[in-house]
Protein backbone atom coordinates (compact mmCIF):
# COMPACT_ATOMS: atom_id res chain seq x y z
CA UNK A 1 0.00 0.00 0.00
CA UNK A 2 1.23 3.16 -0.64
CA UNK A 3 1.77 6.03 1.73
CA UNK A 4 1.02 9.88 0.78
CA UNK A 5 -2.39 11.90 0.47
CA UNK A 6 -4.60 11.56 -2.06
CA UNK A 7 -5.60 14.63 -4.86
CA UNK A 8 -8.99 15.13 -3.59
CA UNK A 9 -7.44 15.02 0.50
CA UNK A 10 -5.49 17.78 -0.92
CA UNK A 11 -7.96 19.73 -3.17
CA UNK A 12 -9.94 19.46 0.45
CA UNK A 13 -7.13 21.21 2.48
CA UNK A 14 -6.83 23.80 0.26
CA UNK A 15 -10.24 24.45 -0.54
CA UNK A 16 -10.53 24.76 3.53
CA UNK A 17 -7.79 27.45 3.53
CA UNK A 18 -9.10 29.66 0.62
CA UNK A 19 -12.59 29.32 2.67
CA UNK A 20 -10.76 31.03 5.81
CA UNK A 21 -8.38 33.76 3.46
CA UNK A 22 -11.71 35.13 2.27
CA UNK A 23 -13.23 34.84 5.74
CA UNK A 24 -9.85 36.64 7.31
CA UNK A 25 -8.50 39.11 4.87
CA UNK A 26 -11.88 41.78 5.01
CA UNK A 27 -11.82 41.23 8.91
CA UNK A 28 -7.82 41.93 8.61
CA UNK A 29 -8.37 45.17 6.01
CA UNK A 30 -11.18 46.94 8.69
CA UNK A 31 -8.46 46.22 11.66
CA UNK A 32 -5.96 48.20 9.55
CA UNK A 33 -8.68 50.99 8.87
CA UNK A 34 -9.34 51.47 11.66
CA UNK A 35 -5.61 51.49 13.76
CA UNK A 36 -5.07 54.03 10.64
CA UNK A 37 -7.80 56.80 11.95
CA UNK A 38 -7.11 56.36 15.34
CA UNK A 39 -3.29 56.60 14.77
CA UNK A 40 -3.63 60.19 12.48
CA UNK A 41 -6.35 61.01 15.65
CA UNK A 42 -3.51 60.66 17.79
CA UNK A 43 -1.53 62.91 15.64
CA UNK A 44 -3.51 65.36 15.32
CA UNK A 45 -4.21 65.64 18.78
CA UNK A 46 -0.17 65.75 19.41
CA UNK A 47 0.48 68.38 16.73
CA UNK A 48 -2.38 70.30 18.43
CA UNK A 49 -1.22 70.45 21.51
CA UNK A 50 2.44 71.39 19.90
CA UNK A 51 0.73 74.94 18.94
CA UNK A 52 -1.38 74.89 21.94
CA UNK A 53 1.99 74.51 24.05
CA UNK A 54 3.66 76.95 21.85
CA UNK A 55 1.08 79.94 22.10
CA UNK A 56 1.03 79.50 25.93
CA UNK A 57 4.70 79.97 26.31
CA UNK A 58 4.29 82.89 23.80
CA UNK A 59 1.93 85.21 25.08
CA UNK A 60 -0.39 83.83 22.79
CA UNK A 61 1.04 84.42 19.66
CA UNK A 62 1.05 80.75 17.43
CA UNK A 63 3.97 79.53 14.95
CA UNK A 64 3.50 80.65 11.81
CA UNK A 65 6.55 77.94 10.57
CA UNK A 66 6.36 74.22 11.21
CA UNK A 67 10.24 74.55 12.27
CA UNK A 68 9.39 76.97 14.79
CA UNK A 69 8.33 73.56 16.95
CA UNK A 70 10.66 70.96 15.61
CA UNK A 71 14.22 73.40 15.63
CA UNK A 72 14.04 74.13 19.43
CA UNK A 73 15.63 72.74 22.26
CA UNK A 74 13.26 70.81 23.48
CA UNK A 75 11.20 70.07 20.51
CA UNK A 76 7.77 70.92 20.66
CA UNK A 77 7.55 67.91 17.93
CA UNK A 78 10.19 65.29 17.23
CA UNK A 79 9.24 65.60 13.49
CA UNK A 80 7.81 67.74 10.85
CA UNK A 81 4.44 66.33 9.49
CA UNK A 82 3.51 69.29 6.79
CA UNK A 83 3.56 67.43 3.37
CA UNK A 84 4.41 64.02 4.40
CA UNK A 85 1.90 60.76 4.50
CA UNK A 86 1.78 58.72 7.74
CA UNK A 87 -0.58 55.65 8.51
CA UNK A 88 -2.51 56.19 5.21
CA UNK A 89 -3.21 60.15 5.35
CA UNK A 90 -1.70 63.05 3.55
CA UNK A 91 -1.01 66.24 6.32
CA UNK A 92 -1.30 69.83 5.45
CA UNK A 93 -0.84 72.89 7.88
CA UNK A 94 -1.85 75.91 7.71
CA UNK A 95 -0.28 78.30 9.96
CA UNK A 96 -0.66 82.12 11.31
CA UNK A 97 0.26 83.68 14.50
CA UNK A 98 -3.64 83.91 15.22
CA UNK A 99 -4.28 80.39 15.03
CA UNK A 100 -3.90 77.50 13.38
CA UNK A 101 -5.73 74.38 10.86
CA UNK A 102 -4.33 71.10 10.18
CA UNK A 103 -6.14 68.42 7.46
CA UNK A 104 -5.12 64.85 7.82
CA UNK A 105 -6.84 63.80 3.86
CA UNK A 106 -7.24 59.96 3.36
CA UNK A 107 -4.49 58.44 0.40
CA UNK A 108 -6.78 55.66 -0.83
CA UNK A 109 -9.64 55.52 0.64
CA UNK A 110 -11.34 52.00 1.67
CA UNK A 111 -7.99 50.16 1.06
CA UNK A 112 -5.93 52.71 3.55
CA UNK A 113 -9.05 54.51 5.28
CA UNK A 114 -13.04 54.94 5.21
CA UNK A 115 -12.85 58.58 6.45
CA UNK A 116 -12.00 61.37 3.71
CA UNK A 117 -10.09 63.75 5.69
CA UNK A 118 -10.00 65.09 9.38
CA UNK A 119 -9.14 68.44 10.36
CA UNK A 120 -7.94 70.07 13.69
CA UNK A 121 -8.21 73.92 14.37
CA UNK A 122 -7.43 76.66 16.73
CA UNK A 123 -8.09 75.49 20.36
CA UNK A 124 -7.83 71.37 19.72
CA UNK A 125 -11.07 71.53 17.34
CA UNK A 126 -11.42 67.78 15.91
CA UNK A 127 -13.60 67.11 12.86
CA UNK A 128 -14.15 64.95 10.15
CA UNK A 129 -14.93 64.50 6.69
CA UNK A 130 -16.97 61.08 5.73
Amino acid sequence: MKKGFTFVEIMIVVAIIAILAIIAIPNFLRVMIANNESATQVTLKKISEAFENYASANSGMYPTEENQLTDVTPPYLNQGYDGNTLAGYNYSLSLSSSGYNVTATCVQKGTKCSITSYQITTGAVLSFTP
